[in-house]
């Protein structure tokens, strides 16, 4: 519906609350990545949003009506419904959007979505009462229009989280630590569970907000959680599962893995084509990295960070929190124009490499002489990981791995 149509739509079920007191459930929808996907184009941006409306418009009720807004923001309204009832069917439409996609140039580009309602009985038949409440206002010519003061269709809740607590069985807890990012103290607690659903192991990551919550910015840690969940690289993995347990805990699941760590490897195994094939491994990782939305920043490469599988690759671990809750600390990164965040990642990769050289049985090999040039700051000829990539090319023991 147009906002103009939806408006008196809305004014009529107002009236009628007042006259007979039948009550209905106005919801705001989110969509998280709307902001970042039209900074990579605006025909990606269109495209986001006809996916969200093709499965709103597929998964609503009968009686029930949809507005888009403006900015990634759609309303509906949903007619003789409570605000339970209105929660459940929200939540299953969520979960609906969350499974979707589509592509823009072969990248795929998903819909993450957070959601307000506001119900009639609360608020009475007051329709700037009931925009307000879900982040909307009407403007000076009277439309429907998003709210100045910044409020943000958000809706979190732990009802469900007990029911998706069953899901894991056996949880034990496996050791903390903590972070201190952007003034926020968030204390990490790791638990081994078994999936009841694949069978299979599985790691659980609670993060515990210290006096503290994430309500302000909890749109922006979802999306990328979001991103987590769709991470496609050999060097890394993926998030399958999240959930709130409230305010300020937010619980991930990834699959559990029993790789060596590369501080434990035997330096024997250790060669020229072994060094070499690492750093196109972790340069490579790079690369992808930077072209995720938002890009990942990823912590410095270091012998206690990197497992090693059988196949002598290399799998980077516990990078979540960093890339989750940067965002506290330097707003969000939209796009990533300056490789100047990922130099210190780059040092760290010769730094590393020259670790491993030293404690090894081999002679100090050719590729050593790049590993010395690649020192903070980098020389522009070997600022970013294409150019280090290119660097690595005379140094190859076999070209085709």
């Amino acid at each position: 519906m147009s906002k103009e149509a939806f408006k008196h739509l809305l004014l009529k079920y107002c009236q009628r609350e007042a006259r007979d007191g039948r009550d209905f459930c106005l919801a705001g929808l989110n969509v998280l990545e709307y902001q970042q996907v039209q900074e990579l184009s605006e025909q990606a941006a269109q495209q986001l949003l006809r996916l969200v409306e093709d499965i709103c418009l597929r998964s609503q009720r009968e009686k029930d009506r949809l507005c888009r807004v403006g900015l990634g923001t759609f309303i509906l309204i949903l007619p003789d419904t409570d605000k339970k009832a209105a929660e459940l069917t929200l939540e299953r439409l969520v979960g609906t959007l969350s499974g979707a996609k589509t592509h823009y140039h072969q990248r795929p580009i998903r819909a993450s979505t957070t959601f307000r309602i506001a119900h009639s009985k609360d608020l009475g038949a007051n329709i700037e009462a009931l925009l307000a409440s879900i982040g909307l206002t009407l403007n000076e010519a009277g439309t429907i229009d998003l709210s100045k003061t910044g409020v943000t269709a958000t809706k979190t809740s732990s009802d469900n989280f007990a029911i998706w607590l069953t899901r894991y069985k056996n949880v034990s807890s496996i050791g903390q630590e903590c972070f201190d990012i952007g003034n926020h103290k968030i204390q990490a607690t790791n638990f081994t569970a078994q999936d009841a659903w694949s069978n299979s192991q599985v790691l659980l990551r609670k993060f515990e907000f210290e006096n503290d919550s994430i309500q302000d910015t909890l749109d922006k840690i979802i999306k990328r959680t979001r991103t987590l969940e769709e991470l496609d690289h050999p060097s890394l993995i993926a998030t399958k599962d999240f959930q709130l347990e409230n305010e300020n805990t937010l619980w991930l699941a990834r699959h559990a893995v029993t790789h060596l760590p590369l501080k434990d490897y035997s330096r024997n195994k250790i060669g020229e084509e072994t060094i070499t094939n690492w750093c196109y491994q972790l340069l490579n990782l790079i690369v992808y990295l930077q072209s995720l939305i938002p890009p990942v920043v990823p912590p410095l490469f270091s012998q206690e960070n990197l497992l090693v599988n059988e196949n002598q690759h290399l799998l980077l671990t516990n990078f979540e929190a960093g890339y989750l809750f940067a965002c506290l600390a330097n707003g969000e990164q939209i796009t990533s124009n300056t490789d100047l965040d990922y130099q210190a990642v780059i040092v760290s990769i010769a730094q590393l490499m020259k670790d491993l050289i030293d404690s090894s049985s081999m002679a100090e090999p050719k590729i050593n002489s790049l590993f010395e040039k690649l020192k903070s700051p980098l020389p522009k000829d070997l600022g970013t990981a294409y150019k280090v990539r290119a660097a690595l090319k005379p140094f190859e023991v076999c070209p085709n791995k």
